[in-house]
């Protein structure tokens, strides 16, 4: 995908084989965007700098067995099996078809990937992922308010949260400060600008104690943060 080459300018090499599996990926997308809605951006130049290579800003971070939440049409997961072949991918997802269309990708790509059909409330249950990760990410889940309280009981003591967002905000600043009350502390952000000159920017946290029994509260995001 000759389009995702602009990776260069921003210290990510990618080798032929991998420029073909995101040109694979890029007509699975879309082939099901066809059937079902997985994003709104179709075009080559859209999907390859704001999906793929926005996706592939926070790689470095990744390692060990990772996870998704939200994963949606597999952004930022599946780019970044593609570039690192080492990781153990899931992704959890709260509708079938996009679940269905995660594992496909996987299949079709030969990555070590897996989707699951979970809320991340759900996924956060003692009996399913709870503090079973290494790196946990989202991109464009929820508000910052919410999202530490969505991911972190999901990540192991020791592990990492790597958080996708766009423009940072004072509210976004202060979400990622509270992240302490579920075990984490704020690392601080790293912040991007894609091709287009859209911002974008990566919140990094290290899980230090288990996160609280209570977290993540049901119906938090129908509800929001009190």
């Amino acid at each position: 995908m000759k389009e995702l080459e602009v990776s260069k300018k921003y210290g990510i090499e990618l080798s032929e084989s991998q420029l073909e599996a995101f040109e694979s990926y890029y007509s699975l997308l879309i082939e099901w965007n066809n059937k079902f809605n997985l994003t709104a951006i179709t075009d080559r130049q859209g999907v390859a700098e704001k999906h793929f290579l926005d996706s592939l800003l926070g790689a470095k971070h990744f390692h060990g067995k990772i996870c998704d939440v939200g994963s949606g049409a597999g952004f930022p997961a599946l780019p970044l099996a593609i570039f690192n072949p080492s990781l153990s991918v899931f992704m959890i997802d709260s509708l079938n078809k996009r679940v269905n269309f995660l594992n496909e990708v996987c299949a079709k790509l030969n990555l070590q990937g897996k989707a699951l059909h979970f809320t991340a409330e759900e996924a956060s249950s003692p009996k399913q992922l709870r503090e079973s990760f290494d790196v946990v990410t989202a991109r464009a889940v929820a508000p910052m308010d919410i999202l530490p309280e969505l991911t972190a009981p999901l990540v192991k003591v020791g592990g990492s949260l790597v958080l996708y967002k766009g423009q940072p905000s004072p509210e976004d600043e202060q979400g990622a400060k509270d992240a302490e009350k579920y075990g984490c502390t704020y690392q601080g952000k790293e912040e991007f600008v894609l091709p287009d000159g859209s911002k974008r920017t990566i919140y990094l946290f290290k899980k230090i104690k288990h996160t609280p029994n209570q977290y993540p509260r049901k119906g938090l995001r129908k509800k929001g943060k009190k």
